[in-house]
This record gives C-alpha cells, structure tokens and sequence, in this order.
C-alpha cells in the first residue's frame, strides 16, 4: 500500500494524509531487516511525491544491510545466496528520476525529492517529469 502514491499518477482514491501517516508508521515500526532493497527506493518516491524531501533522503540513505550498493552495483540482500538483487537497482535509479524531475502534476521546482536547504546541491540533466 505505500508504493500506491510513489509510483503511480495522484487520484482521488489516496488520501495524502493517510499516506503520509502511514509512511511515518512504516518508517518508525518496520522489521527493516525483513525489508528488501526495493522497499527503500519506494518509501523515498512516496515520500517525494508527499512533499517530505527530508524523508526521501533518509529512505535511499537507510543504514542497513538490505540497502546496500556494491562497488559493482550489486545490493546484495542473503548474503552468498542472494548476492545481487536487481529490483533494488531498478527502484534506486527510478526514484531519483522522480526525485529530480518530479511529475507533470508537481507545483514544486527543481529537484523535489531533496531538500531545499542548501544541504544538497544536485545536478542532472535528461530527466522528463513522471505522470
């Protein structure tokens, strides 16, 4: 149910509110170590397209083992039996397209998906906004 506002078009159908309550919930309770590489990816999409930038920050720099990139690429997720998982590499680059182009719908600017502070300096190029 959290991926429902990260990856897909705003509808009448998700409250923001609620989404927001349960990405916080999520968030503060999660067996993080029953997570998988992807699930980081998407609370950071749900987090940018409820205007927590903040929250999608932290979600992609989620230190644990399961949210970890290789000098190689790989994110490993068992160790020696799973060694690499491809959805975490998908869902990484999806959600900082997302993070720097946002979505057609979007009254935000440049980069929504990170803060505006001046703590982040981002660069990119080739981004089209999402639906």
């Amino acid at each position: 149910m959290l991926c429902a506002l990260g990856v897909v078009p705003e509808t009448p159908l998700i409250d923001p509110a609620v989404m927001e309550a349960t990405l916080l919930d999520v968030r503060d309770h999660w067996d993080w170590n029953s997570a998988w590489g992807w699930d980081f990816p998407v609370m950071a999409m749900t987090a940018t397209r409820l205007g927590r930038p903040d929250l999608a920050v932290d979600a992609l720099l989620t230190d644990t083992a399961k949210n970890t990139y290789l000098a190689t690429g790989h994110s490993p997720q068992i160790g020696s039996i799973l060694p690499l998982y491809l959805p975490a590499n998908g869902a990484l680059l999806t959600a900082v397209s997302l993070m720097v182009a946002g979505w057609d719908s979007a009254d935000t600017g440049e980069c929504p998906g990170f803060p505006g502070d001046g703590s982040w300096a981002v660069q990119h190029e080739g981004f089209q906004a999402w639906p």
